[in-house]
């Protein structure tokens, strides 16, 4: 909810309309401001600043625009749920779409009136039901990380029962938490529904497309896909979705042309090339992405990633390979208790006990609670006490 004696953060490259923008907002009863003429200065701006209740962005900007700023807010868990209002002058609807899909809470076209903020702000104020939406979504995240999914899904039933207005994202919201306990058939039914009162809803296409890719339906998943395509073709996640689809159906070429277009759209983002990295490690296409991208993306890979790919060599049988991934991993995260953990097995592919000893009692140093590790020293004959 946004309170009014709280700072608002507002991004904007020219002075004039980063004033103009405070002087409604104050006249609109707001009394703290905090200025940004980019995404980079406003990111620096959050970790300064704490208690930021309201973020006015405009979209272009230099070094940093409003759809990175957002992209990276949605991205950090302590500035997650801050509403992200743009502002901007483009007023098509793939620029609708693709700012929907990256989490704006509203879009205002400029020229910015009184009139539009006002109503747009009154909306977020109290207990609207956007806000108590927004309160309930916090409780059935909560739930869902304590494994108590059927009060979360009771939770949104009566809320999208209760206002009709937001039923459909209340289902949208249920269907993503029944994806993810593998309750397939029953978020398909859901999106399915959603769909047919919304064709434009890109992301409702795009939990289509992952629920039939993980059916194996790979051509209905293809053109689920093509329809998100279609109404946000600046996503870069959407390429991605049809790479992974023509990787898993044995198109090297297509899969390629999909992710290199991924890279066009949004060249600066890294987790891009992470994602790219992954599906092909989803297939056991290690070999393959060093041919086809290694170059271009290996000194972007996260340690998780690095971590990814020493398992699919592990898989493989290349323990070599594995352990030099393995190793560039912690070059970059030296007590990353996982890729510890896994270097750690595969030193034991190779005979090298001692060396394996060590990396174990690395994990367990990082990550006090680690069950894995202290099994693997104790199948090694080393007590607890030792460890």
């Amino acid at each position: 909810m946004i309170d009014k004696a709280k700072p608002v953060l507002v991004v904007e490259d020219i002075l004039a309309a980063r004033e103009t923008v405070i002087n409604l907002l104050r006249v609109l009863g707001f009394k703290r401001f905090e200025e940004a003429a980019n995404g980079e200065e406003a990111l620096e701006t959050l970790r300064s600043v704490p208690g930021v209740t309201l973020i006015v962005s405009d979209w272009n900007m230099p070094r940093m625009n409003g759809l990175l700023l957002l992209q990276e807010i949605r991205r950090t868990p302590q500035w997650s749920d801050i509403p992200f209002l743009m502002l901007t002058s483009k007023s098509e609807g793939e620029d609708v779409a693709l700012a929907s899909d990256m989490g704006v809470t509203g879009y205002l076209v400029k020229p910015l009136t009184i009139r539009a903020l006002a109503k747009w702000i009154e909306g977020r104020l109290g207990e609207s039901p956007d806000v108590e939406f927004e309160r309930i979504l916090k409780e059935v995240r909560m739930l869902v990380s304590e494994d108590r999914v059927g009060e979360a899904e009771a939770l949104l039933r009566d809320f999208g029962s209760r206002q009709p207005s937001l039923a459909q994202r209340a289902m949208f919201e249920l269907a993503r938490i029944l994806v993810r306990v593998g309750r397939l058939p029953d978020a398909e039914v859901l999106i399915r529904n959603i769909l047919a009162a919304n064709p434009m809803h890109t992301k409702a296409w795009e939990i289509c497309a992952g629920i039939q890719i993980r059916d194996g339906r790979l051509a209905e998943a293809e053109e689920s896909t093509r329809r998100a395509l279609e109404l946000s073709p600046n996503n870069p996640d959407h390429h991605i979705l049809m790479g992974r689809i023509h990787l898993m159906a044995g198109d090297s070429l297509q899969a390629k042309a999909s992710f290199v277009r991924a890279m066009n759209v949004n060249s600066r983002d890294h987790k891009v090339k992470q994602d790219i990295w992954n599906a092909y490690l989803d297939q056991g296409m290690v070999e393959e992405v060093y041919a086809e991208f290694g170059p271009f993306i290996m000194k972007f890979l996260t340690a998780e990633t690095l971590g990814n790919m020493g398992v699919a060599w592990r898989k493989a049988g290349r323990l070599g390979e594995a352990i030099e991934a393995y190793q560039m991993a912690l070059e970059k995260e030296p007590n990353n208790a996982g890729v510890l953990y896994n270097m750690a097995m595969a030193q034991l592919g190779q005979h090298n006990v001692k060396l394996a000893t060590n990396y174990l009692r690395r994990a367990l140093a990082a990550r006090a609670i680690f069950p894995e590790a202290v099994q693997a020293l104790e199948r090694l004959g080393i007590k607890r006490e030792e460890q």
